[in-house]
């Protein structure tokens, strides 16, 4: 037979009462050994807010779930832990998320994101590194490498990785913004610390180095635009350096009155 607080619980979460589905199951799963309940409890937790009842039962519901069931109640949990304030058990459940679910993306966006915030650039690649091994590698683990080389100004690298998730994911504007952005920065590098005297024998070598890079950022910033249109700013700015330093009259003028609009 059916016990009433699980009867009584199916009926309200059937009909999305959650808030009064949680406390039948909360009282179940004390009276029972039945597994089953935690997975509702949970469930009933997270969808009310009750972020407290949530971690109360995830563990228990996780242990009972298949894998991909399991993911999603391990990120309830993380989220719980973050709406609780708890940053300790937040990363420490985090951390979990990656080691068990390494194709569950959104344990390694949220830990990779938090090794970037923290600067911890060489944790953030290591990471990647090891998902790539566990997974063949995604566009995503690509990509946070190369923010992360950006941020560092290891340009070479930076582009070598953002390479290597557009080769995956062709459309990933972020992938093209970071190379974009590390052939700009290593122009405008090149540029400033060119010989300005066009009688310096080294005058017209630099010159094409730089007016090389730029070119090669072009393309890139122009697939953003293409990508992702909105936020304009992101790429217009770029463009516009671009443009003018390769004397790209109209396409100039284009982002000039974008940038500038009477």
């Amino acid at each position: 037979a059916v016990h009433p607080h699980v009867r009584g619980a199916y009926c309200c979460h059937a009909k999305k009462n959650d808030a009064a589905a949680y406390p039948f199951f909360d009282n179940y799963c004390s009276l029972s050994s039945d597994s089953s309940s935690t997975l509702w409890a949970t469930l009933s937790a997270f969808q009310m807010e009750n972020y407290a009842g949530t971690v109360k039962h995830a563990d228990a519901a996780i242990s009972y779930c298949d894998p991909e069931t399991a993911a999603i109640l391990q990120e309830y949990k993380v989220r719980s832990y973050g709406k609780l304030a708890n940053d300790s058990a937040w990363l420490a459940s985090l951390k979990e998320g990656v080691e068990k679910y390494p194709n569950h993306d959104w344990f390694f966006v949220q830990l990779s994101d938090w090794c970037y915030q923290q600067r911890r650039f060489d944790v953030e690649r290591e990471l990647a590194d090891k998902l790539i091994a566990q997974t063949g590698g995604k566009a995503i683990h690509y990509y946070a490498k190369s923010k992360s080389y950006l941020s560092e100004e290891n340009y070479d690298a930076s582009i070598a990785c953002a390479d290597s998730a557009i080769a995956i994911q062709q459309d990933f504007a972020d992938a093209y913004y970071n190379k974009g952005i590390a052939y700009l920065n290593m122009a405008v590098i090149a540029q400033e610390s060119s010989p300005k005297d066009v009688n310096h024998p080294d005058y017209f070598e630099n010159k094409q180095r730089v007016q090389e890079l730029y070119r090669k950022a072009r393309p890139c910033m122009e697939m953003v635009r293409k990508l992702q249109p909105e936020p304009k700013e992101r790429w217009a700015s770029p463009l516009y350096r671009i443009y003018l330093n390769l004397n790209l009259g109209d396409e100039f003028s284009e982002i000039d009155r974008l940038l500038n609009p009477k």
